[in-house]
């Protein structure tokens, strides 16, 4: 792998969690309404398996 494949990769991985924390932030800030969003999101990205 190239370095400017492994460096790229790092800042994707700094990004993300950048956006991990901001969505804790969001998630404790907004109550329940948020929280009961996030886990209708959560669920609704599950496989679904016939």
């Amino acid at each position: 792998m190239r370095n400017e494949d492994i460096e790229y990769i790092k800042e994707i991985e700094n990004q993300q969690k950048l956006i991990n924390r901001g969505l804790v932030k969001f998630r404790k800030k907004g109550g329940e309404k948020v929280k009961s969003f996030i886990d209708f999101y959560r669920q609704s990205q599950k496989k679904v398996h016939f």
